[in-house]
C-alpha cells in the first residue's frame, strides 16, 4: 500500500497488525513504520505517540533508539526543544551505536547553540558524557557560532553581548579577527560608533588579515563622519591608499584622503590628492569638480589668483550645490583683490542670479557688490545692496554683523561728502557776496 501511494491504507493495515499479532518480531518495525508514515503524512502528533508506543512496549527493541531519534527530531519540528533535548538525553543512556550518537550529539548541539544560545549549557550537558568532551577549539568554534548566528539573525544588539562574551572568554580566540569585526559591524549597524571604531582599531593594529583593509576604511568613515577627527581620518585613508590593491578601495581612499586633508589645511596633500581625482579614468564629473574646487581654494591661499580662477570655472562646469555658489563668489572676490571692479561687479550680479537656492552666498555676493558700488562712487547703489542683506538675511549673525558694519562706513561717507558739499555752496555763496560788493 505504501508503494502504491496509499498511505491511509497502510495505516489501517499497520494498526491492524499492532492490535492482531502484538507478539509479532514485526510489531516493533510496524510501529516504527507507523509513526514514520505519519510524519510524511502531517501527523507529527500521531507520530509520537507510535515511537513512544515502542519504546515502552519493546524496550530491548534495536528499534528503540531509532524511535528516540526521531521523537527528538519530531518534537524539534513541532517546536518543543525542551522535549527534544529530553529525547536525545535518553539515547544517549540506552546504549546507542557510534552513528546513533552523533546524530543524537548533533541534536543537541544545535539547539544549545542555533536556538538557545547557551553554549556554555551545551559544554556542561557534555560534561555527563566524558566520551564526547570539547576540546578547546570545539568549545571556542561554538562560543563563536553563537554570536555569529545572532549577527546573522538581525539580533545585534545581542550579538555584541555574545561577542564580548566570547572574546572574554578566550583571549586567544581562534576567530578574534572576525569576531572584533562582525561586533563593530554590529555597533554601526546600531550607530554605535564609537565602540565600532574601537573594534576597528584593535584588527588594524594587529596587522595584515582578511579584515585589514575593511577595517581600515571603516574606521576612516567613522573617523571623518561621526568623530569628526581628520587628521585620523586623513591617517587612515592615506594608509590604505598606500596598501591596497583593490582600484575601487583606492579611489575611495584618494576621495576620503582629499577631503581630510582640507579639513586639517594639509595643502600638500590636498593638491596631491586633487590631482590624482581630476586624472582618474574612474572619477565621475561631479567629483573631479571637487578635487578642482579644493585646488581652487588653496590656488587662492597661496595667492595664485589665475589658477584659482581657472580651477573654480572647472569646478562650477559640473558641479551644481553649495561649493559651486562658493566658487562664483570666490571668484568675483578674487577679481575685486586684483582691483578689477568691473569685472567684479559682473561675476557678483551673474553669482547672485545662480545661487538663489543658498541665502548665505547671495548676501555674500550682495555685501561685495556694495563694495565695488561704493568704490566707483555710486552710494545710492551701495546702500541698497546692504540693506537688501540686513532686511531679508537673517540665517547668519555674522553675515548681519557684517552688513551693519558696512553700512556704518557707507554713512561715514555719505556724512563727509555731505561737509564737502555745504561747504562748498557756502564758500560759492561768499564769493557771489563779494562779487556784488
Amino acid at each position: 500500500r505504501g508503494l502504491q501511494q496509499r498511505p491511509t491504507d497502510k495505516i489501517i493495515l499497520l494498526n491492524q497488525m499492532i492490535k492482531e499479532y502484538p507478539q509479532s518480531s514485526l510489531s516493533d518495525d510496524a510501529l516504527y513504520e507507523l509513526g514514520n508514515t505519519f510524519i510524511a503524512t502531517g501527523r507529527a502528533h500521531n507520530a509520537i505517540s507510535s515511537f513512544q508506543k515502542l519504546i515502552s512496549d519493546y524496550q530491548q527493541s534495536p528499534l528503540s533508539n531509532k524511535a528516540r531519534i526521531k521523537l527528538g527530531l519530531t518534537a524539534y519540528n513541532l517546536g518543543d526543544v525542551h522535549a527534544a533535548l529530553k529525547y536525545y538525553r535518553e539515547l544517549l543512556k540506552h546504549n546507542p551505536t557510534k552513528k546513533e550518537s552523533s546524530e543524537a550529539i548533533a541534536g543537541i548541539q544545535e539547539i544549545y547553540i542555533d536556538d538557545l544560545q547557551d553554549p556554555e549549557g551545551f559544554e556542561s550537558f557534555l560534561e555527563t558524557f566524558p566520551a564526547f568532551k570539547l576540546g578547546n577549539a570545539a568549545r571556542d568554534s561554538l562560543n563563536y557560532r553563537v554570536a555569529f548566528s545572532l549577527y546573522e539573525d538581525g539580533e545585534y544588539k545581542e550579538a555584541t553581548e555574545a561577542f564580548a562574551k566570547y572574546l572574554k572568554k578566550f583571549p586567544a580566540a581562534i576567530q578574534k579577527i572576525d569576531a572584533l569585526f562582525f561586533k563593530a559591524e554590529a555597533h554601526t549597524i546600531l550607530k554605535e560608533y564609537e565602540q565600532a571604531f574601537v573594534h576597528y582599531a584593535q584588527i588594524i593594529e594587529m596587522g595584515a588579515s582578511q579584515r585589514f583593509e575593511e577595517a581600515l576604511y571603516k574606521a576612516a568613515l567613522i573617523s571623518y563622519n561621526n568623530n569628526k577627527n581628520f587628521e585620523e581620518a586623513y591617517r587612515l585613508y592615506n594608509r590604505l591608499y598606500e596598501l591596497t590593491t583593490d582600484q575601487k578601495i583606492k579611489f575611495d581612499a584618494t576621495m576620503g584622503a582629499l577631503q581630510s586633508a582640507f579639513r586639517t589645511q594639509n595643502d600638500n596633500a590636498v593638491m596631491r590628492y586633487a590631482n590624482l581625482i581630476v586624472t582618474h579614468p574612474d572619477a565621475s564629473k561631479t567629483q573631479k569638480a571637487v578635487a578642482y574646487f579644493y585646488r581652487a581654494k588653496i590656488a587662492q591661499k597661496r595667492l595664485d589668483y589665475d589658477t584659482a580662477i581657472n580651477a573654480y570655472n572647472l569646478a562650477t562646469k559640473d558641479m551644481h550645490n553649495e561649493k559651486a555658489a562658493e566658487s562664483r563668489y570666490q571668484i568675483a572676490k578674487i577679481y575685486y583683490l586684483k582691483k578689477q571692479l568691473d569685472l567684479t561687479e559682473t561675476y557678483t550680479q551673474k553669482a547672485i542670479e545662480k545661487s538663489s537656492t543658498y541665502p548665505y552666498w547671495v548676501a555674500k555676493n550682495l555685501l561685495l557688490l556694495s563694495d565695488v558700488l561704493r568704490d566707483k562712487g555710486d552710494l545710492f547703489n551701495a546702500r541698497a545692496a546692504i540693506e537688501a542683506v540686513l532686511e531679508n538675511y537673517t540665517q547668519d549673525a555674522q553675515i548681519l554683523e557684517e552688513a551693519s558694519n558696512k553700512l556704518e562706513f557707507l554713512k561715514t561717507i555719505e556724512g563727509r561728502n555731505t561737509r564737502i558739499d555745504s561747504s562748498e555752496s557756502s564758500e560759492t555763496l561768499q564769493l557771489k557776496e563779494n562779487d556784488q560788493n
